[in-house]
């Protein structure tokens, strides 16, 4: 049987605000990752435990650019510029047995 308000009408249903950040599922906020790395004005953060393929999100500032999965060294989604791009994956290459480790 449904709840109602004082002037007798059903009260709105309350709708929780998630962020999509990959391709199929949903992912913590920014302040709720752990910081891996910080370079060229780029925070890599990644949820442990998460869904899967394994990746870790690139944040300048709390705005997210990009999700970077970590087997294939390869960008999900978002967009970086080329040079930031080339750096993001070549560390996350020579970091690929930690990162998979974690």
């Amino acid at each position: 049987m449904p709840r109602y308000d004082a002037d007798g009408r059903e009260p709105r249903k309350l709708r929780l605000r998630v962020r999509v950040c990959c391709v199929t599922r949903y992912c913590a906020w920014w302040y709720a990752m752990p910081e891996l790395s910080r370079f060229l004005g780029l925070v890599m953060r990644m949820q442990f435990a998460d869904h899967h393929p394994p990746h870790f999100h690139v944040f300048q500032g709390k705005k997210k650019l990009a999700s970077i999965n970590i087997r294939e060294a390869k960008l999900m989604v978002g967009r970086l510029p080329r040079p930031q791009l080339l750096a993001v994956l070549g560390w996350t290459v020579i970091h690929q047995a930690e990162l998979l480790a974690a």
